[in-house]
């Protein structure tokens, strides 16, 4: 008799409702490593050589997200497309994709998903599952409201944990409530999980994320991340310009290394400002100089440029 070959299935890795993250998990038979272990990115819905079709009724769904959405701003394509960002540390959150980041579930019923995995190849053809039922059940807005306030009560402090669950956890639905929930990661100490909320920003509408973005910069000071998204959004930024240098140079003073490469990130654009906005800038820099140097952060590279080494919006010499 010949030997049966057991593949690896699809299930969801728990139950999910409309309105709430919707994780694919891959079983993989005899207690083998699927080899999938998100995150693979700083881009939310970038799922390495994994690629997931979802289809209702027999019709393809439309993704909601994909790098060419997302990567703005940088280079694709440098380096293994199969590797990852993952934190070794955190086997637990193995063998599973957010499926919600790539796909809108905004219907309650049954799917189907099939998962081509092409870095397990047999003569250069990719892997691909059967296609599988999954069941979506109907929206619970108490149930939703409980599951947030849960997750943000039990938020992790471990910057792999925020990447492999509680972030991707929180995006693909956009509301208020989820924008305000990702806000403080914009501030985070871990560059990664700081650009990875970046780039989940884009599942918001720019309408909605720049005026945000514009209070909390004046409130609680800007981050080379969210410096980076406002320049993204390049109408609502040429209104604001002048108005974002002249509240960031306070934060050249600031003890956090993170609001410190924001306002100097914020002084290099070359963005036509009044003389003497820019004058206060430059004797801004000038003071802030010793400062700088003695926190010996990597924003020290950030603060020479300013002063002369490159051409800036911010001219000192």
């Amino acid at each position: 008799m010949p030997l049966r070959i057991e593949s690896p299935t699809l299930s969801l890795d728990e139950p999910a409702r409309v309105g709430m993250p919707v994780w694919l998990k891959l079983d993989m038979p005899y207690y083998r490593d699927s080899g999938i272990s998100y995150p693979y990115d700083i881009f939310p819905a970038a799922f390495g050589c994994n690629d997931v079709e979802v289809r209702r009724n027999g019709v393809l769904l439309p993704r909601i997200a994909d790098l060419s959405t997302q990567a703005f701003g940088t280079i694709i394509g440098k380096g293994s497309p199969c590797g990852g960002i993952a934190s070794p540390r955190n086997p637990h959150f193995k063998g599973r994709l957010p499926l919600h980041l790539q796909y809108r579930f905004d219907q309650p019923g049954t799917y189907e998903v099939r998962l081509t995995m092409r870095r397990l190849v047999q003569h250069d053809v990719p892997f691909a599952t059967d296609w599988t039922r999954i069941e979506i059940l109907p929206a619970d807005p108490a149930a939703r409201q409980q599951w947030l306030a849960g997750t943000v009560a039990n938020a992790p402090t471990d910057a792999g944990d925020l990447l492999a669950d509680f972030l991707p956890g929180i995006l693909g639905h956009p509301d208020d409530e989820t924008l305000q929930i990702l806000q403080p990661y914009l501030y985070h100490s871990d560059r990664l999980v700081r650009e990875y909320a970046m780039y989940g920003l884009t599942y918001w509408p720019d309408s909605q994320v720049g005026p945000k973005l514009w209070d909390w910069m004046r409130a609680q000071g800007p981050t080379d991340v969210m410096v980076r998204y406002f320049l993204h959004l390049k109408d609502f930024a040429a209104l604001h310009s002048s108005e974002l240098v002249e509240a960031s140079l306070p934060y050249l003073q600031s003890d956090s290394p993170v609001l410190v490469e924001g306002a100097l990130d914020v002084l290099s654009p070359d963005w036509i400002l009044a003389p003497d906005i820019r004058l206060r800038a430059c004797e801004a820099l000038i003071r802030a100089r010793d400062h700088i140097i003695q926190m010996q952060s990597q924003s020290l590279n950030n603060f020479i440029s300013p002063l002369g080494q490159r051409s800036t919006g911010v001219d000192c010499l």
